[in-house]
């Protein structure tokens, strides 16, 4: 919601969803990796929410 009450202004809110955490040595979260995704997510500003990976959907 901040996100949406924010939209006029020059503050931008996004959030990076990581699952299973930063991981040193993994192709999509590793800390660099994940740094120039938040970069990426801070130049574009073009959605609030982005994931570093696929959420993996547990069947029951």
């Amino acid at each position: 919601m901040l996100d949406q009450a924010l939209r006029d202004t020059d503050i931008h809110v996004a959030q990076l969803i990581i699952p299973g955490g930063i991981i040193r040595g993994d192709s999509e979260k590793d800390p660099e990796v994940l740094a120039e995704l938040l970069w990426k997510m801070h130049v574009d500003r073009d959605r609030f929410r982005t994931f570093a990976t696929e959420l993996e959907v547990q069947p029951y």
